[in-house]
């Protein structure tokens, strides 16, 4: 089972106990020996870069990374370079040093190491501060003590990419869960109101339907700024499977992969033509909401294009999926102004008097361009 799924299966755990665990099918592998001495990174770092470390498998492998991981981290303190001279520096060494050993062998790995480089260097080509050469060291410090000394994620079957997780990490993963930080699994935080209810039903000999009918989890995602989805079921069948959430198309998926990560397929547009009409067409003040809908309604459309074809699809079909871009932008929009804006007066104006039309005319705007 995907990691990304069994993050929202955790939550049977608290309907059924720990008894659904097989004890005697768990294969603990030996300890890593300890290689480096690195000291133990803040929870915050360990926050960050565990769900890194867990996506490799191999006990060679994971010393392998740490030991680069760690001569990078002592290494970039004193480089006197540029942000992009840095990624070019990481990924030429890394190169090097694997050759092609890595190489398409853990999903997502090289995706989520840029994640992490980006997250002290943004995406803007820069010369590197000493403060953000610091917080390189300790992010990649805390990857590389991760990767050697943490074991309670692991996989058992490769062909299959099955996880097998302690109770214990299942006790503290449902902790975070049920906190309003939620907890992290490759970019994405799960939260959950507690009590959850979670109803699993079977529906044909290959096919598990999961339906959350009290205090869903929500699904949230970080790109520019952060939106967030309501998962309302999770169907599991033999191969594959699909997700509904709130506001999106079913979205299907293999257990090898998952709609979050990029798509080949998933259609991009120019939207500069839009941004120009909206410095046009509204003032200041209206220009950050006019923008927000852009933003959001582009992040459902990316999402929604790698399941639907729009060109294809009938005018009932284009009425329904506008409505559901809607709701969407609406709702995460509505989340960002509330938080932004402390005057009850100046909220109520801008969600119910502006938000309404703005929202509308943005998303026809858009999905004109994929219709």
């Amino acid at each position: 089972m995907n990691k990304k799924i069994a993050a929202i299966l955790l939550l049977i755990y608290s309907v059924f106990g720990s008894g659904i665990f097989d004890y005697d099918n768990i294969i603990k592998p030996k300890p890593v020996s300890e290689i480096l001495n690195i000291k133990k990174p803040s929870q915050e770092i360990l926050d960050i870069v565990t769900p890194i470390s867990n996506l490799v498998t191999d006990p060679d492998d994971k010393s392998k990374i740490a030991i680069f991981n760690y001569e990078f981290a002592e290494r970039v303190i004193g480089y006197e370079t540029s942000s992009q001279q840095i990624n070019d520096v990481y990924s030429l060494a890394g190169k090097t040093f694997f050759k092609n050993e890595l190489v398409d062998k853990y999903e997502g790995l090289s995706e989520s190491i840029v994640s992490l480089l980006e997250k002290t260097l943004t995406d803007e080509n820069h010369v590197v501060s000493n403060d953000e050469k610091h917080d390189l060291h300790k992010h990649f410090m805390g990857l590389s003590w991760s990767l050697i000394n943490n074991w309670d994620i692991y996989n058992i079957i490769p062909q299959r990419l099955e996880v097998i997780m302690s109770p214990k990490e299942i006790h503290k993963i449902l902790l975070a869960i049920f906190t309003k930080k939620g907890t992290v699994f490759n970019g994405v935080t799960l939260s959950c109101v507690s009590p959850a209810s979670v109803l699993i039903t079977k529906e044909d000999e290959d096919r598990v339907r999961i339906d959350f009918p009290e205090n869903k989890p929500v699904a949230s995602f970080k790109r520019f700024i952060t939106f967030s989805a309501t998962v309302q079921s999770i169907t599991l069948k033999d191969e594959s499977g699909f997700v509904s959430l709130k506001s999106f198309p079913s979205i299907p998926f293999g257990y090898d992969s998952f709609f979050f990560e990029p798509s080949s397929l998933t259609k991009t547009v120019d939207t500069t033509d839009i941004e120009l009409e909206i410095d046009k067409k509204y003032g200041k003040r209206d220009q950050e909401i006019a923008k927000l809908c852009l933003h959001y309604a582009k992040e459902w459309a990316t999402i929604s294009s790698q399941v639907v074809c729009f060109e294809n699809t009938n005018k009932c079909e284009r009425r329904k999926l506008k409505g559901q871009c809607f709701d969407f932008v609406m709702e995460n929009v509505k989340k960002n102004v509330e938080q932004k804006h402390g005057s009850v007066i100046l909220t109520y104006i801008l969600l119910v008097l502006i938000l309404p039309a703005v929202a509308k005319f943005i998303i026809n705007k858009l999905l004109e361009k994929y219709f």
